[in-house]
């Protein structure tokens, strides 16, 4: 893991259940927002999720570490990609 994903990952904390951000967005794990990616394949394949409101159930009882950390890859990968944008 990187310096950088070392340092998001401090400053979001881990939390197992979802909960409400500054925001008032629905996240979990290292700051995953829930709300933004209900509708993304990666999200709904990883926790083998037939559509949004099953991953609603599932997400509702807790994730694991395991889950979390292949959520925040997930989380990072779009960040990377979105910075990548910028400097094209």
């Amino acid at each position: 893991m990187s310096f950088s994903q070392d340092l998001i990952k401090k400053h979001e904390g881990l939390r197992l259940k979802p909960y409400h951000d500054t925001v008032g967005k629905l996240t979990i794990g290292y700051g995953f927002n829930i709300d933004d990616y209900y509708n993304d394949k990666r999200v709904l394949d990883l926790f083998d999720a037939n559509n949004n409101a099953h991953l609603e159930f599932i997400l509702q009882k807790g994730i694991t570490e395991e889950q979390a950390d292949q959520l925040f890859k997930i989380n990072y990968k779009i960040a990377q990609t979105d910075v990548n944008a910028l400097f094209k």
